[in-house]
């Protein structure tokens, strides 16, 4: 009869070797897998919109037009739910969005929701890493990080790296 000792083992054994099997999802098990997710949520409409417009107050009193910078927003940008008048005030756009299932989407839902965009969304179909030249994209007003921001660490470095492109 096993002791409790060797089932222990037994099962630290087997969890460890599940656990270094585990890979990263494909872009088609990911897209899915949001889709799951946030189907029915409010979080958006509820918590993150009202959020995001008391930030970008102060920014919308300007005469200019905003440029901002989204890490892995996924198939579609927060930004799109914003109210008229903040939507407004969005000049340029610039992504990186690594899935390549939701870059067209993006594209298709930034040429309807941000109306005063000067040119087209530049969407970077590649990961945002440490080692991604941000400075050449020029200065932004605005960065979101979003859900991509899992597979990421230490989280502060990502940040630190892209203070200096801010305004």
């Amino acid at each position: 009869m096993a002791t409790l000792d060797s089932l222990k083992q037994a099962l630290r054994k087997k969890a460890t070797a599940t656990s270094s099997t585990t890979q990263p999802l494909s872009d088609t098990q990911y897209f899915y897998g949001l889709n799951v997710m946030t189907q029915g949520s409010t979080v958006y409409e509820d918590f993150i919109v009202p959020q995001l417009t008391l930030l970008l107050a102060p920014l919308v009193n300007s005469e200019s037009l905003l440029s901002v910078l989204e890490i892995g927003p996924g198939p579609k940008s927060v930004l799109g739910y914003l109210p008229d008048h903040l939507r407004n005030k969005v000049g340029r756009y610039s992504v990186f969005e690594p899935n390549e299932l939701f870059a067209p989407l993006l594209e298709d839902w930034f040429t309807r929701s941000l109306p005063r965009l000067e040119k087209p969304p530049d969407i970077s179909l590649i990961d945002f890493h440490l080692s991604n030249e941000i400075r050449d994209m020029g200065k932004f007003d605005l960065i979101l990080f979003c859900h991509s921001m899992y597979g990421t660490t230490p989280k502060r470095d990502y940040i630190k790296h892209c203070a200096p492109t801010t305004l």
